[in-house]
């Protein structure tokens, strides 16, 4: 195979790994929005820590599959690259929902769907 060939398939693997995680993320939990709405429960806090703890492992396990059929890291690298992210940015908002104490989509201004009146 060319250099360039191979260097476009580890660029499409890498942009693979990272993106698939996203929608193993999607699959098994919501979204840092919603963390950040409903993260202030303890209970709901826990679940959601779970389930990008799954995620993590979930990707990992595939990325190694990829890495062992396609003979390169790049899918395990984009997978980390991801599960970092996601990792931070939920962590972020359910520390967020922890100090707010945000247990629901209701607005503490009033000012949310409350106010719609339907």
């Amino acid at each position: 195979m060319p250099a360039d060939a191979g260097r476009a398939s580890a660029a499409t693997l890498f942009l693979i790994g990272y993106y698939e995680y996203f929608n193993l993320v999607g699959a098994l939990n919501s979204s840092p929005w919603t963390a950040e709405s409903f993260g202030g429960d303890p209970g709901k806090n826990a679940s959601a820590r779970k389930y990008v703890k799954h995620a993590a492992v979930n990707g990992a396990l595939a990325s190694g599959a990829g890495v062992l059929i396609g003979g390169t890291w790049w899918p395990l690298i984009g997978t980390a690259i991801a599960a970092a992210y996601t990792w931070w940015i939920y962590d972020k908002a359910l520390r967020t929902a922890e100090v707010t104490q945000s247990v629901g989509f209701q607005s503490p201004s009033n000012r949310g769907w409350g106010m719609a009146g339907w």
